[in-house]
């Protein structure tokens, strides 16, 4: 029960960690488009282009929808019982 309690403390500090990382990006924005609006407009498809580039160089395994693994995983998990 301990272990429960605890892990569900860790996962709401967390929660509240990336909440407020959020809020830092979102002010760090609106500071960048106060300076120079036409810079926030062109971040953006650099930074997808980026992540993209990054997803698929250092985990290529998070490529596709997933639904073929959820499916599969039903499956197995029939079988298990």
């Amino acid at each position: 029960m301990v272990v429960i309690i605890v892990i569900a403390v860790l996962g709401g500090l967390a929660a509240a960690g990336f909440a407020k990382l959020c809020d830092l990006a979102m002010a760090s924005h609106v500071q960048l488009y106060t300076y120079a609006p036409w810079l926030t407009l062109s971040l953006l498809p650099i930074g997808f282009g980026a992540i993209t580039w990054l997803t698929r160089r250092f985990a290529p395994e998070a490529a596709g929808s997933g639904i073929p693994q959820v499916i599969a995983a039903a499956e197995h998990a029939e079988y298990a019982q």
